[in-house]
Formats: structure tokens, C-alpha cells, sequence
């Protein structure tokens, strides 16, 4: 079953063969006033070229994204690399899409007032949002490439810790392949971590958004060891939409803030 799911991605792991983690960078314990100055040093005297070239780069894409200059981060530079450091909440979007110039790469951090969004772009350069804490779901579903919601019946297949789908679940599991065999438009792998829960994470956690000439549906496979039954985990395929996308970010968020409340 983890191969199936595998399958289903591989436009994305093939594009984006090294995808961003949503625990990359990640560094709650860091203080604020050492959130200043970025080091883009090098110990390596050999490499004082390119090191220089990096800086100017990034000296140069801060100052255009109005967050520092000559490299040094103002007052919002340091709120935007706070939330970026610290934030619990934590998604990555990788895809590619027939609507997408290049394949998207979206990162989306936040604490419980703000969120940031990095949107890289092919060429290197990277777009910025900000969002209220409440509107990151809506903010992140905004940024999925328009496709019409899928309209066919959900598909749950049910396997052993191994994903091995037994001679019971066959029959589904070929209907998701066949559902994942027409054409394609576009495969969006997302990662989501919040308040230390991992709602979603390739490979044993996947989520997918697979649009294809039916419409947009989503594809997730969940490994449930250590939830009560350890021979069980699950793949679900069902229709889906940015609607459906922001309702089910929301939903992760708020458990993981209910679980958070009563430890």
C-alpha cells in the first residue's frame, strides 16, 4: 500500500527530489535576540567566492522583500525569522502542476498570532505573506492551483503495519489505481506538524492532492502503530477541493491545540 502511495507521487519526488521537511530549520529554543544578523560565513577560504555571491544574494532578496538590508534583518525581518525558527505549526507543499510555471514549493510556519508564506519560484526568487494565525488555512488552500472538486465515492483500504493489502481489499485497491492512472493535471505532496503532532508526512503519514480530468481529490495513507492497533494502517481516496484543504488544516490544528491543553 506504501508503494501505491509512492507511486502516486512520484511526479513530485522526481521534480522536487529534495523536498523541504517541516522540521528543517526548526529551533524552538532560540532566543529572539540572536535572531539578527544571518550567518552566511564560510570556513573555508576556497569558498569565499561563492560565500560572497550567496551573501549579496541574500543581502539583495532581503532588501527587495523589505525585510533587512545589507544582509542585516530589520524589526519585521526578525518577526518573519522567529515565526520561521519557532513556529509550531508547520507545513511544506511541493508539487507540480500543468497550471504551475515551475513546481511549487510552499512553506508555511506559524505561531498562535501570526504565519509567514514562502512561495519559491523556479527562477530562485520567493514571494512572502503574512496571515493572522486563524487565516493560515485559508492562506495556504489559496495557494493551490485552481482545478474543479472531484465528485467520485471515497475509496479505504485497510492493510497490515507492512502495507501489505490482503486478498479482501484487492478489489479497491485496483479501483485507486485506476483512479490514479487517468490523466493527470497535477500531484501536490503536503507535510503538516503542529504543536509537536504530525498530521501529515511522507512516507508512513502521506497526504497528496491528485488532480486529474475528474476533478481534485486527495490521497492519504496513515500508519496507525501505536494507536491501539498495530497491524492496522489505511489509505484513503476521496474528492477534495481548496474548500476541503483549508477545513481539514483547521480541524489538525485545533486538535493539536485541544491535545496540547489538556497535557
Amino acid at each position: 500500500m506504501f508503494d501505491l502511495f509512492e507511486d502516486a507521487v512520484r511526479p513530485v519526488l522526481e521534480a522536487v527530489p529534495r523536498r523541504a521537511g517541516v522540521e528543517d530549520l526548526y529551533n524552538p529554543e532560540i532566543r529572539d535576540e540572536d535572531i539578527g544578523k544571518l550567518d552566511v560565513g564560510s570556513a573555508d577560504p576556497a569558498d569565499l567566492v561563492a560565500e560572497a555571491e550567496r551573501y549579496l544574494d541574500l543581502a539583495d532578496s532581503m532588501a527587495r522583500m523589505g525585510i533587512g538590508e545589507h544582509g542585516v534583518l530589520n524589526e519585521t525581518g526578525r518577526r518573519v525569522y522567529s515565526v520561521m525558527l519557532k513556529g509550531p505549526v508547520r507545513s511544506v507543499l511541493s508539487g507540480v502542476h500543468e497550471n504551475a510555471p515551475s513546481p511549487l514549493d510552499i512553506r508555511a510556519y506559524a505561531d498562535e498570532e501570526a504565519g509567514i508564506l514562502w512561495y519559491w519560484r523556479g527562477d530562485g526568487t520567493v514571494s512572502i505573506r503574512g496571515s493572522l494565525f486563524e487565516e493560515l488555512p485559508d492562506k495556504i488552500a489559496e495557494l493551490l492551483p485552481e482545478h474543479p472538486a472531484g465528485h467520485s465515492k471515497a475509496i479505504r483500504i485497510r492493510a497490515g503495519r507492512e502495507g501489505v493489502v490482503p486478498v479482501g481489499q484487492r478489489r479497491k485497491a485496483e479501483a485507486v489505481r485506476e483512479m490514479l492512472a487517468r490523466p493527470r493535471t497535477g500531484t501536490i505532496l503536503l507535510d503538516l506538524m503542529a504543536f509537536g503532532t504530525v498530521f501529515a508526512e511522507y512516507p508512513r503519514h502521506g497526504f497528496a492532492v491528485i488532480d486529474n480530468d475528474l476533478g481534485r481529490y486527495a490521497l492519504a495513507v496513515h500508519d496507525t502503530e501505536g494507536e491501539g492497533d498495530p497491524s492496522d494502517c489505511s489509505l484513503v481516496l476521496c474528492e477534495f477541493s481548496a474548500e476541503a484543504l483549508a477545513g481539514w488544516i483547521d480541524v489538525c490544528l485545533e486538535l493539536a491545540m485541544g491535545g496540547r491543553e489538556q497535557d
